[in-house]
């Protein structure tokens, strides 16, 4: 008994100690069409060779400047 109590609070707890989901967000926009910004923004990145460690960054300033906003997500 006491181990399936055991069991039952770390499944619990473990639920609760996920991380928090991000995702770019716009008013009035689709899945489709944030998908369709983030692959435009991803590819001008790639063409121009841009290193490893800075596409990150340039890829949130591309969707930034398309309207998006990177919003913790449920």
């Amino acid at each position: 008994m006491k181990l399936v109590i055991a069991v039952l609070s770390a499944i619990v707890l473990s639920a609760c100690s996920s991380p928090p989901r991000y995702a770019y967000t716009k008013e009035g926009s689709s899945r489709h069409t944030t998908e369709s910004a983030l692959s435009k923004c991803d590819y001008q990145i790639r063409v121009q060779k841009t290193p490893v460690g800075e596409q990150r960054a340039l890829s949130k300033l591309c969707m930034e400047g398309e309207g998006y906003r990177l919003k913790q997500v449920n």
